[in-house]
């Protein structure tokens, strides 16, 4: 029974075989071209390189040309079907276009594309960078498969003096940075604008971007260039905004040393003393100037308007020696009324009209009484008092002439 089970199993394996026979090889060419299909591929990917016309898709086109590498890329070999004649072909076939493959990816990683990139012959880092991508464009086919089957390390890209990219680039930068330093920390660049700064940043970066060998006016990274530009022409602006403001200060200096500025400063302080002094001695007269003497007379009863006349003129006989000191004396202060009426005598019409005491016309110094505001006269005040009236034993003297006592008590004999 195990035997008849045995049978069963290759019957049904050999039919299996016998129907999917006649599909595989209907789409695969024969293995019998596989050696010459493998080494017209390996001549096609060596013609490519060696010609310099190897592009993204050179090793897929090549695979085109040759139907057995096609297939054998593609797996549609199954050795089950193989002759033993067929399948030493295929063992023949297959491991060397794999040892190609492997063989082309590790050569071209260790020295071919190293080789591609020296034959450009880049001197700044913008070429550098474009080279690079080209190189690694055009040989994209060996990071994938099946090239990724084989290990292999990427020798880096070097200049002819031994520079990588970015120790190129940062030579481009310090040989920049170098150039502008003279017209940042130049003399002459106080009056430097804008434009002119921009015009100097592209004169420096001739020099750098004029080796690019695709022959174009850029720069690796040129945000980098245009840092270095901005911080040079802070430092310019720091500059000038500093000897702006040292002029600015020295012609202020100038102009308050100036003989018109000299001269109003001197004048003003004039004024100023000028109206100081004023006010001092302004203060003074108010302060000297004492109790106020004038005031309106009392004639008493039964006199007449035409003693108004009379008053006026008798006012012009004041004496022109009346001691300003007496005039300008401040009024005691009455310590109180019992005082104040024994040392003070009230103006006015008592029984002898031609006493000064009774002078209305008092031209002396005066005070008020502390309740009624009356006038009073201090005793033994002198001063001038000036009275004339019809019956006055002083009547015979003309008018310009007046009445004139002594002191408030002199009774005028």
């Amino acid at each position: 029974m195990n035997a008849s089970r045995t049978l069963f199993v290759r019957l049904f394996t050999f039919a299996a075989l016998c129907g999917s026979a006649p599909l595989v090889q209907a789409e695969a060419p024969p293995i019998e071209q596989a050696e010459r299909d493998v080494q017209g591929y390996m001549q096609c990917v060596s013609n490519a390189y060696n010609s310099d016309q190897w592009r993204s898709n050179t090793v897929a086109n090549c695979r085109k040309q040759f139907p057995v590498v096609q297939s054998l890329y593609q797996g549609d070999y199954n050795g089950v079907t193989f002759t033993r004649e067929q399948s030493q072909l295929y063992q023949q076939a297959r491991p060397q276009w794999v040892a190609f493959d492997k063989k082309v990816r590790t050569w071209l990683f260790s020295s071919g594309l190293a080789e591609q990139f020296a034959k450009a012959k880049v001197a700044t880092a913008y070429s550098f960078d474009q080279t690079a991508k080209s190189i690694d464009a055009r040989f994209a086919e060996l990071d994938s498969v099946p090239f990724t089957w084989y290990p292999a390390q990427k020798t880096p890209y070097r200049t002819a003096q031994g520079l990588n990219l970015q120790q190129l680039h940062q030579a481009e930068l310090q040989q920049f940075t170098t150039c502008l330093r003279g017209t940042v920390e130049g003399t002459n660049n106080l009056n430097l604008t804008r434009p002119a700064f921009e015009r100097q940043v592209q004169q420096c970066l001739a020099p750098i971007s004029r080796q690019n060998i695709e022959q174009s006016s850029a720069v690796y990274q040129p945000q980098a260039f245009q840092t270095i530009a901005e911080q040079g022409w802070a430092e310019i602006a720091r500059r000038q905004a500093t000897a702006a403001e040292l002029e600015r200060t020295r012609l202020e200096k100038e102009y308050a040393e100036s003989w018109p500025q000299v001269l109003k400063a001197l004048l003003g302080k004039l004024l100023l003393g000028l109206l100081f002094l004023g006010g001092v001695y302004a203060l003074w007269r108010y302060l000297s100037s004492g109790t106020y003497s004038g005031g309106a007379a009392y004639d008493g009863p039964g006199s007449s308007s035409d003693h108004a006349p009379r008053r006026a003129s008798a006012a012009s006989y004041r004496s022109d020696d009346r001691t300003r000191a007496e005039r300008a004396e401040p009024a005691e202060k009455p310590a109180d009324l019992t005082t104040f009426t024994l040392k003070h005598r009230k103006i006015g019409r008592l029984t002898t009209p031609h006493r000064c005491a009774s002078c209305v016309h008092w031209q002396g110094q005066r005070t008020s009484h502390p309740v009624t505001r009356e006038w009073y006269v201090k005793i033994d005040t002198k001063g001038p008092c000036g009275h004339k009236h019809p019956g006055s034993p002083y009547g015979i003297k003309r008018d310009m002439d007046g009445f004139h006592c002594k002191d408030f008590t002199d009774a005028g004999y």
